[in-house]
């Protein structure tokens, strides 16, 4: 099995994978959903199923992929539900690393001082910023909305435990609970382009 791929997978990138005509695309050669790609049935594409015991007809399988359960056959891959999605859009390694900074710094910067504020201003900057490189660089993430995503998201979540935000004058604990909300619905409607393909 490959090693976890951080991009998102969607239904259009798994029907790319599928059609030999289309491009593979970028990452899910190496590391495809599930670890597992496809493989052409003995028989080829315009194989027809066979019948099942009853005499009704067997499910279709994708075009030149063994059916699941069949000899030789391989598991499908699938789109990426919702919470494998929330997973994805935030680095839990750049999250564990502005938590530790964090919790650094309010254990030795007076509470209420400017210098904590400063202090934990330029420490969400900095991880903002270390998300995108972070995702690009490193989970060799290629969509920019999801890398932009993912900042977002880590700003989200500094919002949520307050952190700078806390330190403002206008910050209010009930606040966090609406941003959670919102980014919870912009993980579920947001409609991600289609991974591109080695040829782009």
């Amino acid at each position: 099995m490959g090693p976890f791929n951080r991009n998102i997978i969607t239904n259009v990138d798994i029907q790319n994978l599928l059609d030999p005509d289309a491009g593979t695309p970028r990452t899910l050669e190496s590391a495809p959903p599930a670890g597992d790609i496809p493989v052409a049935s003995a028989a080829g594409a315009a194989a027809t199923p066979a019948a099942r015991a009853d005499g009704s007809p067997a499910p279709h399988a994708a075009p030149g992929v063994a059916p699941a359960g069949g000899p030789g056959a391989v598991k499908v891959p699938t789109a990426d539900d919702y919470l494998t999605k929330l997973l994805k859009y935030v680095p839990i390694e750049v999250l564990g690393a502005y938590l530790f900074v964090e919790g650094l710094i309010t254990a030795n910067v007076e509470e209420g001082s400017d210098a904590l504020q400063r202090w934990l201003f330029w420490t969400l900057v900095a991880a903002i910023i270390l998300t995108a490189v972070y995702a690009r660089t490193v989970l060799n993430i290629v969509r920019g909305s999801q890398i932009a995503m993912g900042a977002v998201g880590i700003a989200v979540y500094v919002f949520a435990t307050g952190g700078w935000f806390a330190t403002t004058s206008w910050y209010e604990d009930w606040f966090s609970g609406i941003a959670l909300v919102l980014f919870a619905f912009f993980v579920a409607v947001i409609k991600l382009p289609a991974l591109p393909t080695d040829s782009e």
